[in-house]
């Protein structure tokens, strides 16, 4: 039986009717959880319980102290250890909220690669973790609140969250920061609508150009100084990379992953996969399930799904 991700409408699921401001925050408890994705992206803080997170094909271990960033549509699971239960404080939102705070270009370019080449679950220190759950403990007052100027505080938060998942996180710590000579503001809007349509086969430099009402030179360039990768080389990265996490997690047939990650041409896929990972899609599937194998001693015991 062919396994397929599981598409949440996280939002819908919530009963968030408040589209000026998609947002969500409360407490999950669960136990194992199956792969699914969701267009909003995610922050987590675990309290209680320990296992492991599966995301984009890669497995991260969790415990009380754990942070965890999910992007948009990355593919992710829970396993719980033994019969416990998994508790953690979560944040779920459109990345849009933190597009109109205007972030800096290093932070917004750090944002990008978590769950890429910068790990999305950090470890965190006893003062950090009073610190961060402190800070949830502000959003979900604000989230319950009807005072004014409820959603410019929550969305400070978020963006202090993301801070404190940035500066902690050891990956970061020897990096020289990013120049901002010549950034602008809306940049980060380009690059935010590709990171969430990725799978869209009309994600084009065109289309981009007559949504934002800019040139084709200017969001070539913008892509370089923001991600330091060219437009088609970061929407290929993208669409790559969930392949990858298709082809290690479900039995979807190959030339059904092409298409639904975005390529036309099954040939494409093809080239530019193998191009990115050193082998063919075939081949990446097979070393994925012999190191899968490899690495499970013993079964995961089942656990009730409550919400996630």
């Amino acid at each position: 039986m062919t396994m397929y991700p599981i598409y949440e409408d996280a939002l819908q699921l919530r009963n968030v009717t408040n589209t000026r401001f998609p947002f969500y925050t409360g407490l999950h408890v669960h136990g194992s959880y199956p792969i699914h994705h969701h267009e909003l992206i995610e922050f987590g803080l675990v309290l209680h319980g320990e296992g492991t997170t599966v995301i984009n094909g890669s497995t991260y271990s969790i415990r009380p102290g754990s942070m965890l960033i999910v992007l948009p549509h990355h593919i992710h699971s829970f396993v719980s250890d033994g019969e416990q239960r998994l508790e953690q404080l979560c944040c779920m939102f459109d990345m849009q909220i933190l597009a109109d705070a205007l972030l800096e270009p290093e932070l917004s370019a750090a944002l990008l690669r978590v769950g890429d080449d910068l790990e999305p679950v950090l470890s965190l220190d006893e003062e950090t973790f009073r610190n961060v759950r402190s800070l949830y403990g502000d959003i979900q007052q604000e989230f319950n609140s009807t005072e004014p100027g409820r959603n410019s505080l929550i969305r400070a938060k978020l963006v202090e969250l993301v801070l404190q998942f940035i500066r902690q996180h050891p990956q970061m710590r020897d990096q020289t920061p990013i120049s901002q000579k010549g950034k602008k503001k809306d940049a980060w809007k380009l690059v935010q609508y590709v990171n969430t349509h990725y799978m869209e086969e009309s994600v084009t430099l065109e289309l981009l150009s007559s949504m934002f009402l800019c040139s084709v030179p200017y969001i070539s360039r913008s892509f370089k100084d923001l991600v330091g990768q060219s437009f088609l080389s970061y929407l290929h990265a993208l669409r790559i990379r969930r392949a990858s996490s298709l082809l290690a997690a479900t039995q979807m047939n190959v030339s059904d992953i092409a298409a639904e990650v975005g390529f036309e041409s099954f040939r494409t896929f093809s080239r530019v996969f193998k191009e990115l990972k050193g082998v063919t899609p075939s081949e990446f599937r097979q070393a994925a399930t012999a190191a899968s194998a490899a690495e499970a001693t013993t079964e995961p015991s089942a656990a009730t799904i409550d919400v996630h």
